[in-house]
């Protein structure tokens, strides 16, 4: 996203922050988030004549769908949120590496998102921790508004931090007995 973008860093932190420590939890919000987000930093990009209200309708539209079917097709929820976080991340990294037209771009996009979606669908739980924890880290670094030359660095030591915790949260919660029942 942009810095013309009117999209809140507190909102961009909260949301970064809950998919960063919880995102394999409740996954239906990661397909949300990811489902808002993308909409509207592809919107933005598609169709920059679009009026703010508009693209922030449509991005809701296309969040709110998401969460629906995430909670009935979970799987195919989450494999597509997960193509479009591979998406967003080529995107995003396709001029670091030089490709800079938009053939470039769009193959970037395009092979991020199917090795993403490939990814989630062979190593479910991994991957959605993966995945929620990369997309937490980038929107906590959108909301701080680092230098660019942070923003990579910065974005692996959040991701590394939620990673480790979603994985300690996942073994504790199974390895912890129930509570007595009475």
């Amino acid at each position: 996203m942009d810095d013309a973008l009117p999209l809140t860093p507190v909102l961009l932190g909260v949301v970064g922050a809950l998919l960063l420590v919880v995102g394999r939890r409740i996954y239906w919000f990661f397909v949300a988030a990811v489902g808002f987000f993308s909409g509207y930093v592809l919107g933005d990009q598609l169709f920059p004549e679009l009026p703010d209200p508009w693209l922030l309708l449509a991005s809701l539209v296309v969040g709110l769908l998401g969460a629906l079917i995430a909670r009935f097709l979970q799987r195919l929820a989450v494999m597509l949120a997960g193509g479009a976080v591979g998406g967003l991340i080529a995107f995003r990294l396709a001029p670091e590496v030089g490709l800079h037209t938009p053939a470039g771009m769009v193959v970037a996009c395009v092979t991020g998102a199917l090795l993403i979606a490939v990814f989630v669908t062979v190593l479910f739980d991994p991957a959605l921790i993966i995945m929620s924890s990369l997309a937490g880290g980038v929107m906590i670094v959108q909301a701080v508004g680092l230098a660019a030359e942070l923003i990579f660095p910065a974005v692996l030591v959040l991701a590394v931090l939620g990673i480790a915790f979603q994985f300690w949260m996942m073994r504790h919660h199974r390895t912890v007995p129930p509570p007595p029942a009475g």
